[in-house]
């Protein structure tokens, strides 16, 4: 897997709407509390069950 955090607001927006549709009201947190929730794109590298 490759790991990068999601940087760009737009690409942010679109995340948070595909989270919500999984979890609504789970942006409430980030909003609440006043702390920017990290989030991560995840691309899978490799064959799957291959470890380089």
């Amino acid at each position: 897997m490759r790991v990068t955090l999601i940087e760009d607001d737009d690409e942010r927006e679109a995340a948070w709407a595909r989270l919500e549709a999984q979890w609504p009201g789970y942006r409430a947190y980030e909003r609440d509390s006043g702390c920017t929730v990290r989030l991560f794109r995840l691309q899978s590298v490799g064959q799957p069950g291959r470890r380089p």
